[in-house]
């Protein structure tokens, strides 16, 4: 049910983002590639010189044309846009009237580049974002080794605002700043242009004002949804309450059966590997000479005491040694001698021979 609300809420914002996106940056406006843009040029000299878009510029020509004041190129712009409605209009101003400084950043930050020259302008020189129009372009000459070197253009509004204005004033819109050097050469930049991350937070308000608006819409078709699907959701609920429970149920049983198959695992184990005691007593009696007799036997796991009499008892701990079934044979008490027998009492301790530890745990727990 979730899916079927959260699906068209996606579609929904993702359709609104895109839209919002395209109105609030448009693509850039590239002077060489718009038949209606003419450029206003302020010259050295204090004048003005309309350049009309895709006439051919020679130096000659250039040379001949007189600079207008700001009155006659207002009146020739205000011409041009009664004859061509589509017409838009570009600034260019010389170079000498931009700051240009040099700037290198780590390039992983790529993206926000202009952010962080914004504030980097602050920090570094005297202007403030507020009053200047910036730009910059990447200088792949001098970068390399994840660092990006960046030249940033700055002019002050004040310096173009009031021309941009008039312009404005005329029913125009001015879509590029420029600026050009002595020799002609114009910098591929626009400061009009605004960078992706430069107004993130206009654009953050706008955002969050059309999803306000986009989720009371979306609560009222979601309603209809949820009233719809209540029944559904109280169903599974139950449903994955009782599947709880069976699970649960199988949890336990499988616990159950798990620690029964351990326990006969082990007893097989102890089965299979303990020494059984008839075999012990009958490997005694095999061993012992004629002249011993065993008067005590305690078998504890992988241990087998021995007790009893025998003419030479010092000569018993050999003979445990060569038998297939015991190792480590060592007397428990010291040998004395029974006048009543005319026998040498002794105690000895053997071990189980390839008798595991877990075994001999086990086997002493059974005792």
């Amino acid at each position: 049910m979730l899916a079927s609300i959260s699906d068209p809420l996606s579609r929904f914002f993702t359709w609104w983002g895109s839209e919002l996106t395209g109105i609030l940056s448009p693509a850039p406006v590239v002077a060489s590639d718009n038949p209606n843009l003419y450029t206003v040029a302020v010259l050295e000299s204090g004048g003005y010189r309309l350049i009309e878009p895709r006439k051919p510029r020679t130096s000659s020509n250039i040379a001949n044309e007189a600079a207008l004041s700001l009155s006659e190129i207002l009146s020739l712009v205000a011409s041009v846009g009664r004859a061509n409605r589509s017409a838009t209009i570009g600034i260019r101003v010389p170079q000498r009237a931009c700051f240009v400084r040099n700037v290198t950043l780590p390039g992983a930050a790529a993206r926000d580049f202009p952010v962080l020259l914004s504030l980097d302008l602050e920090r570094t020189t005297p202007f403030k974002q507020k009053d200047v129009y910036t730009a910059h372009t990447v200088d792949p000459s001098r970068s390399g080794g994840g660092r990006q070197s960046l030249r940033q253009y700055i002019i002050k509004r004040s310096l173009v605002d009031g021309l941009k204005s008039d312009i404005e004033a005329l029913g125009l819109k001015v879509t590029s700043l420029e600026c050009i050097d002595a020799a002609g050469a114009i910098a591929p930049i626009n400061f009009l242009e605004v960078p992706s991350g430069r107004d993130a937070s206009l654009r953050m308000k706008l955002l969050l004002g059309l999803a306000s608006c986009a989720v009371v819409l979306a609560a009222a078709g979601a309603y209809i949804d949820v009233s719809r699907h209540e029944a559904a959701l109280e169903l599974l609920q139950s449903e994955t309450a009782r599947l709880k429970d069976e699970a649960q149920s199988v949890r336990d049983m499988t616990a159950k059966y798990q620690t029964t198959a351990s326990a006969i695992a082990s007893f097989n184990q102890l089965r299979r590997e303990t020494v059984s005691r008839v075999a012990i007593l009958e490997e005694l009696t095999r061993l012992l000479p004629d002249s011993a007799w065993v008067s005590d036997v305690k078998i504890s796991g992988a241990t087998v005491d021995i007790s009893g009499l025998a003419t030479s008892a010092s000569a018993i701990v050999p003979i445990l040694e060569k038998s297939p079934l015991f190792v480590d044979a060592t007397s428990t008490s010291a040998l004395t001698f029974d006048p009543l027998q005319d026998k040498e009492r002794f105690g000895i301790r053997v071990r189980l021979r390839n008798v595991a530890e877990e075994v001999e745990k086990a086997g002493e727990e059974a005792q």
